[in-house]
């Protein structure tokens, strides 16, 4: 999950440029630039408890002290202003450059106000801001009574969103009026919202949810009427069609859902910039919504955007569309693409990894592809791209021995790589800026920033030619998908307003993702999109799997529609995300814990993760640190069935990922008087737990030899020393690293540490109490008669999380063999016992009979 200061600084430095673009109509050029700006805000409730401007240097050259970058609110006439000094921001030659803000309540992100917004010196220095308009201002606008939303909700069903409450007596239902064509249509009744905000409009027939209206109420003026709840009308608004530009040699047929539109086109260009070869073709609706072009000729190399004329927004500019396959930089064209020249020798069929078939069965490996091979020890030819992380034969660069990269992958054993979100980010791409991939920009189409170049179809080429050769590996490719939400500059807005984004009754965003809007998921076409882009990956670039970031915020049956359609095209395929919201969300139910379990979706168990190492933030410990939280590990070892998950495939154990610090740096933080020798020992324990726990196994890309992030909480955004693997490490923690693959090498020759079914592990797990030599100590048994393919009768699992080694009992037959103990482990024994085995402090024992 995304911190909210760190998705809302992300956002500072990488969105909104629609926001400012849009507003910046007319505004005189100011002769001499200000040296101050006042921004004068006013919102219609009067409520402005904690109003504050979060700012930013919009050209990212300098940025105010993190306690000034919050301008606190000034009363005025207007309601409140913001007093800013120009001189703090973008740099010496050029101080007032553009400047990014957000206005917020209560000095929380729980409550800002829209989108992003920028200020530039054409604005002047003064401009005048409206709660819940997205636009800028450059006089002072009317602030009376309006309609701030005219929405129909059903046939017969229209609500009225005021500005202000009604005063006085509730008002008849000759205060309002709806026309369509100068004709006046028949209201049957009135209604009044209980907070005196809304009104209610019930109409005495039927509305033609395609035609134009204008609704007008006493005292408030008029307004164009939207659709709203009624798109959600799958018998009016849904098309099965196949959406974006379905290309063939002979035509490429063009779809747009946009039911508000009273006109769309498709714009052709010859090149990615510039007015080369310029067409604008009519688009003809086809009905529920859907508008479609068929353009004759090969138009492959050619690019394209999308316009549309909405009733809500009038004439919109062109816009990328959200189907696109083949984006290009940061422009809203894409390019037309045959996609069968993009395939690899022998890409198709795709080869799938055979990896046991189960989430069980999966140890799963995340990794950035930038952060993979960007330093120059990892001695790869393209540092930081989707081909340098494939490169095979890479070492070192003093020490051809210490294999790195994809060969690296293949020693260590893992099952699969998830894949930080690799599709297209709001970002430039014709320059860098480090990123996590988190705010995506186009669902269709793999980040242009990890490939060779930019143009044409490399970024399609090279991610195809990364999935094969890890299959051809015997390891499958999960990407993580960002589903939840979309850059505030995405096309939805601009082809459907209010369609693709939960709103509040207000008007403004929901905002569960901590990033300003969260993606209506629910909604019949929302659904349709997120389902069509996942079997896209799958079908189109053969990955096997998706990790849902913030899935709490995707509705369980569209969740559950994933899965189910992914695993149409690969029965094997694994889904599973983060089971919570950063924030209150629009969604009524979250996609938690509890409502995946017993689905055959999977979720992070965060539940194991606080046990094993303590919370994500701050220093406080847990098991291997301190042996406290010993009733958490028990569960976790018993794949959370006695916690949260119906069956162990809806777990994912796992002690750190991306977010927040590194296990090796929550180590530290936490174990301050611990030594070097103690807190290896505390990484081994913690890994060799999750490695014997029913539920799929998840390791965080470098964890094996003990990567750092300079105690960094959140690197989202930091420079590469922070964020990539330095292939060092694997040198000077050789032990780690060979413990590492060992344990997954063992766990994966047995299937007793990977029970698919709740009541096998009930029946064949037990805890020992009864001879555990210390309280925090843990003892249990793993009976593995009859389980295929299982050579051991019993098993023993022994954990001593203390600092001292101590004396275990062994609850099996005498002459067991020893395959883990302390630091060591191996899929042969490595010693035998009979009845008693000394553990060393910080250290787990695997003991079995054949």
């Amino acid at each position: 999950m995304k911190t909210l200061l760190r998705i809302m600084c992300l956002a500072a430095l990488t969105w909104g440029f629609a926001a400012c673009a849009a507003a910046q109509n007319d505004a005189p050029e100011p002769e001499q630039a200000p040296a101050h700006l006042t921004i004068y805000y006013h919102r219609f409730d009067g409520d402005y408890g904690g109003a504050g401007l979060w700012t930013w240097d919009g050209r990212d050259q300098r940025m105010p002290p993190e306690e000034e970058r919050e301008i606190q609110a000034q009363p005025c006439d207007f309601g409140v202003r913001f007093d800013i000094d120009l001189s703090k921001y973008g740099n010496d030659d050029s101080p007032e450059e553009r400047i990014g803000f957000i206005p917020r309540l209560k000095h929380s992100w729980d409550f800002k106000d829209g989108s992003d917004r920028y200020w530039t010196p054409e604005l002047g220095s003064e401009v005048w801001l409206i709660g819940n308009d997205p636009k800028i201002y450059t006089s002072e606008p009317d602030t009376h009574p309006r309609m701030t939303g005219a929405f129909l909700d059903g046939p017969s069903k229209i609500f009225l969103l005021l500005s202000h409450p009604l005063e006085g007596m509730p008002p008849g239902k000759d205060a309002a009026k709806a026309t369509t064509d100068d004709e006046e249509l028949e209201i049957a009744r009135l209604n009044v919202t209980p907070d005196r905000m809304g009104v209610e409009i019930k109409m005495a027939a039927p509305m033609d949810p395609f035609a134009d209206y204008t609704v007008a109420f006493e005292g408030y003026g008029e307004s164009p009427l939207t659709p709203r709840d009624i798109l959600d009308d799958r018998d009016l608004f849904y098309s099965d069609s196949e959406m974006g530009a379905v290309y063939t040699a002979e035509n490429t047929t063009f779809r747009l859902f946009s039911p508000m539109s009273t006109e769309a086109w498709v714009v052709l260009y010859d090149e990615a910039d510039g007015p080369q070869g310029r067409e604008e073709i009519a688009m003809e609706h086809a009905g529920h919504g859907v508008w479609e072009a068929v353009v004759e000729g090969d138009l492959e190399g050619r690019y394209y955007a999308l316009k549309t004329n909405t009733r809500q927004h009038g004439m919109g500019r062109e816009t990328i569309d959200p189907y696109a396959k083949n984006t290009v930089g940061r422009l809203d064209r894409s390019r037309i693409t045959n996609l069968r020249k993009t395939d690899p020798e022998g890409f198709r069929p795709v080869k799938r990894p055979d990896y046991g078939g189960a989430l069980t069965d999966a140890i799963i490996y995340e990794m950035h592809v930038r952060d993979f091979t960007v330093d120059p020890s990892s001695g790869v030819a393209n540092p930081g791209k989707y081909l340098g992380f494939i490169e095979h034969g890479t070492h070192l660069p003093d020490d051809d021995t210490i294999a790195t990269g994809i060969d690296h992958l293949k020693a260590l054993g893992v099952t699969h790589v998830q894949l930080m979100p690799p599709m297209d980010c709001h970002n430039d791409e014709t320059k860098f800026g480090y990123n996590w991939g988190y705010m995506t920009w186009n669902f269709f189409t793999p980040e242009g920033i990890y490939a060779s170049t930019i143009d044409g179809d490399a970024r399609i080429r090279e991610f195809k030619q990364l999935v094969k050769a890890l299959h051809d590996e015997n390891i499958g490719v999960i990407i993580d998908v960002v589903y939840n939400h979309t850059s505030p500059g995405n096309a939805f807005e601009n082809l459907a307003p209010g369609y693709y984004h939960r709103m509040k009754p207000d008007g403004s965003f929901w905002n569960g993702s901590g990033t300003g809007n969260e993606f209506r998921s629910e909604a019949p076409m929302a659904r349709k999109f997120i389902l069509d882009s996942c079997k896209y990956w799958i079908d189109e670039y053969g990955v096997d799997g998706f990790r849902f970031d913030l899935m709490g915020l995707v509705d369980l049956e569209t969740m559950k529609q994933v899965q189910k359609d992914v695993a149409e095209l690969y029965p094997e395929a694994l889904v599973y995300g983060e089971p919570w919201a950063a924030s209150g969300s629009g969604l009524s139910h979250l996609t938690d814990k509890g409502a995946i379990s017993g689905t055959n979706l999977a979720a992070f168990n965060d539940n194991y993760r606080n046990a094993i190492k303590g919370g994500t933030k701050g220093a406080d410990p847990g098991y291997v640190q301190n042996a406290s939280q010993r009733d958490g590990v028990l569960k976790g070892l018993s794949g959370a069935i006695t916690d949260w998950a119906e069956k162990p495939t809806n777990a994912i154990e796992y002690a750190t990922c991306h977010d927040d610090m590194t296990l090796w740096d929550k180590l530290e933080i936490s174990s301050q008087n611990a030594s070097r020798e103690e807190l290896v020992k505390m990484q081994d324990l913690t890994f060799a737990i999750l490695a014997v726990s029913q539920g799929g196994v998840f390791m965080h890309g470098g964890a094996e030899m003990l990567r750092n992030k300079k105690g960094a909480e959140n690197s989202y955004n930091s420079n590469d020393d922070v964020n990539a693997i330095h292939w060092e490490w694997k040198k000077d923690n050789a032990a780690s690293v060979e413990f590492h693959t060992n344990v997954i090498a063992l766990r994966k020759a047995h299937p007793i540490f990977r029970m698919r079914d709740a009541g096998e592990i009930r029946k064949r797990f037990v805890i020992r109490d009864d001879i555990r030599p210390a309280p925090s100590t843990i003892v249990c048994t793993l009976n593995g008669a009859g389980i295929e393919g299982e050579a051991w009768k019993d098993a023993a699992i022994l954990i001593n999380p203390t600092s001292q080694a101590l004396d275990f009992t062994v609850p099996l037959s005498g002459k067991d063999g020893v395959y883990i103990l302390g630091q060591e482990a191996s899929t042969e024994p490595m010693d035998t016992v009979d009845g008693k085995l000394v553990v060393p402090g910080r250290g787990l024992a695997v003991v079995a009979v054949e």
